[in-house]
């Protein structure tokens, strides 16, 4: 997900823990849409 959506998500600080509840909260919305990937790293 975009760093810039997930942002709108975010309440407080920015924090590990605030930004995993953001990105949670984001994934369940329906009108985000996830971000193409750009590489694999194996």
């Amino acid at each position: 997900m975009s760093a810039r959506v997930v942002k709108a998500f975010r309440q407080g600080q920015k924090t590990d823990a605030n930004d995993a509840l953001a990105i949670g909260i984001a994934a369940q919305q329906p009108t985000v849409k996830p971000s193409r990937l750009l590489s694999i790293n194996e």
